[in-house]
């Protein structure tokens, strides 16, 4: 019978109680206290923006141009036909 290494304990016994959902648990909480950054406050920085910027202009999506544009289409053919 295999022992562990530093006790008089059976490997078998050791590997039990490692695989045992408690005695994950804790250890996994251990390891996230150790792993935590010690660094908990955000840095802020403010950015400067450049004064010659283009101005912002409101975007009119493709599709709803599209309608916009076959329903005036439309209506010019049917002022030309009628």
């Amino acid at each position: 019978m295999q022992f562990s290494a530093n006790e008089d304990v059976p490997v078998g016994d050791v590997e039990k109680s490692l695989y045992y959902p408690l005695t994950y648990s804790k250890l996994q909480k251990v390891l996230e206290k150790q792993c935590r950054p010690r660094n908990t406050q955000l840095s802020t920085q403010q950015l400067r923006l450049p004064d010659d910027l283009p101005e912002v202009c409101q975007r009119v999506p493709h599709k709803q141009l599209l309608i916009e544009m076959t329903a005036v289409i439309k209506e010019q053919l049917s002022k030309v036909v009628c």
